[in-house]
């Protein structure tokens, strides 16, 4: 993967957490302590993030660092833990079963095609 597609993948979770979290450019760059014009530059992926914007911008989103580097990461069941877990959190045992169940058919299914 280019080095430029990877930036614009994290712009990418950036921009989506952001939005999932309902908040605007202004908001987050205001809570990260960034200027809203850096903050757009590092969505649209015309900037890279330093690692100092990347901890702000994730203890502003109450996410981790990697959430925010997200698919730039090679692939790795690690990364997905905390993301099933978040998913899992408030299921109750049958809702967890039936995801599971759901989750191996899929699987199953994907395996079937390749």
């Amino acid at each position: 993967m280019e080095r430029q597609t990877e930036y614009s993948k994290v712009g990418e979770n950036i921009r989506t957490l952001r939005m999932k979290r309902g908040l605007t450019q202004e908001m987050l760059a205001e809570e990260a302590e960034l200027s809203p014009s850096y903050l757009s530059y590092l969505e649209s992926g015309r900037k890279t993030a330093s690692l100092d914007a990347l901890i702000r911008i994730a203890a502003a989103l109450q996410v981790t660092v990697d959430r925010l580097l997200g698919e730039t990461q090679k692939a790795n069941s690690e990364v997905w833990v905390p993301e099933v877990c978040e998913l899992l959190q408030d299921c109750s045992a049958s809702e967890r079963k039936a995801i599971l169940e759901a989750s191996q058919a899929v699987k199953r299914a994907m395996r079937e095609k390749e």
